[in-house]
């Protein structure tokens, strides 16, 4: 009789502790988890994307997907999106005028990565009009290989020249 209740309490702590294991596992994943936005900023002298990760874990990135008026563009960047959509002699077509562009491969907890920024005045309202028409989606897992999506529209960049 004592040999069976040794065995089930055994079998019990058994249990308890696989159980406590899963819990554990799954705080410990939440505790790491990254969490992707977009920030668009448009002032009168700069226009820039910044992806931002505002979670608590590494962000990594596997890939940024872009549509232009409704079309995917695929294997195509930012940068050369607007390349082919500028008007005819457009400095836009010129990779020397952008401050700063980026290709994205991952993002630490709280830190921002500049995707596109551009300060020369001239060629805003250039630069809003197309971004107006560009909708990204930016796929990203965690170090747990948990996938995440984040679609956003460009819209943003429209509203003061329509």
């Amino acid at each position: 009789m004592i040999d069976g209740i040794a065995i089930f309490v055994s079998l019990l702590a058994m249990v308890v502790s696989y159980m406590i294991c899963l819990s554990q596992n799954k705080i410990v994943k939440q505790g790491v988890q990254p969490f992707v936005s977009i920030d668009k900023v448009d002032i009168g002298t700069r226009v820039a994307i910044i992806i931002v990760n505002d979670g608590v874990g590494v962000a990594i990135i596997s890939g940024i997907s872009y549509w232009y008026d409704g079309k995917k563009q695929s294997g195509k960047s930012l940068v050369e999106i607007i390349e082919e959509n500028c008007n005819e002699g457009s400095l836009l077509a010129d990779r020397a005028i952008w401050k700063r562009f980026e290709y994205v491969k991952a993002i630490g907890p709280g830190q921002k990565k500049v995707l596109l920024e551009l300060e020369d005045t001239r060629y805003l309202d250039e630069l809003r009009k197309i971004l107006d028409k560009v909708s990204m989606e930016i796929n990203y897992e965690s170090i747990y290989g948990d996938t995440f999506s984040l679609k956003d529209d460009m819209d943003y960049f429209g509203r003061s020249i329509k």
